[in-house]
């Protein structure tokens, strides 16, 4: 009997807990997900239903589509973080997603464990809103575990998307803190708009008809390698170390830019220096400066032997 109370106060503790994820539902009509050109198409179309310009809106596609193939968290900051973040979690989220607003000064990392236990594997999608109000570090164990543990092999969770919001102001961790290690973060106060009498899309919905995100067809199947010691020179001009976990997370994610068709290999390797590489130098109090001249002369070079 006392087993069973204790497993009965238990589940309503879970049940508590998990009240903090809103889940969001979408049981009409959206779309099937299988190719990458899928994926692509319907994330810039949402963007672009938001306001944002279709060069804007292609370059967050991209990204995104990267990171979900890595297995890792893509991070929005600045005025627009969370409407983006709706955009893309409605254009790959159905039947259900799921929105934690995290709130200040969270001491334990029950939530998150909860989240992973009872709903993770059904989920499409967690939208982590406001990651960086408390320390993640401490409430967001279980998401972290789950982002590195697809980084070495295969999980029941790889075809869980995980997007992050960062808020600004006097009580968050700058720069969305330790999370800067697990995904580019894009602000969206550089992202170009559309004009205010522009017509603009509606938003659409979509679910991966993959089990994993690595699965999504039409990849490029390339060798990489000679891509990846590109990179390797130009993080050892910098001098930063970021630390083993790290390397091998940008490693993965440019890999998989590298590998979506259609894409600049030039603009590529800027994206993994500006969005990745610069914000967790900011962390870890690397040489920032050091890593935006060597992204924008990596740039212009390529930009003038393109028009040479």
């Amino acid at each position: 009997l006392l087993e069973e109370r204790m497993f009965q106060v238990g589940a309503r503790d879970s049940s508590s807990r998990c009240e903090n994820f809103h889940e969001i539902r979408k049981l009409d009509i959206y779309d099937h997900l299988s190719s990458h050109e899928d994926v692509f198409d319907i994330i810039s179309s949402n963007l672009q239903a938001v306001g944002l310009t279709k060069n804007s809106a292609d370059t967050v596609a991209r990204l995104a589509l990267a990171t979900f193939i890595s297995g890792q968290i893509i991070q929005f900051s600045g005025s627009l973080a969370d409407v983006v973040a709706d955009a893309i979690a409605n254009a790959i989220g159905a039947p259900s997603y799921h929105i934690w607003r995290v709130p200040v000064g969270i001491i334990s990392d029950t939530d998150s464990f909860s989240f992973v236990e009872s709903m993770a594997e059904s989920s499409r999608c967690l939208v982590l809103k406001g990651a960086n109000l408390s320390a993640f570090e401490i409430y967001g164990t279980a998401i972290r575990d789950i982002v590195v543990q697809r980084q070495i092999y295969p999980t029941k969770y790889d075809h869980l998307a995980l997007i992050a919001t960062l808020k600004q102001g006097p009580a968050t961790f700058p720069d969305g803190g330790m999370l800067a290690e697990l995904g580019p973060v894009i602000d969206t106060d550089i992202l170009k708009m559309r004009g205010l009498s522009t017509i603009l899309p509606k938003i659409k919905y979509g679910c991966l008809a993959k089990t994993k995100w690595a699965d999504v067809e039409g990849l490029q199947v390339e060798d990489v390698s000679e891509y990846i010691e590109e990179l390797r020179e130009l993080l050892g001009e910098t001098g930063f170390h970021g630390g083993s976990l790290w390397k091998r997370m940008i490693h993965i994610f440019y890999a998989s830019l590298v590998k979506i068709p259609n894409g600049n290999y030039m603009y590529d390797l800027y994206s993994v220096l500006f969005f990745y590489t610069l914000t967790w130098a900011k962390i870890k109090n690397g040489p920032v400066k050091t890593i935006e001249d060597i992204a924008t002369r990596e740039l212009k070079k390529h930009s003038e032997n393109m028009t040479a």
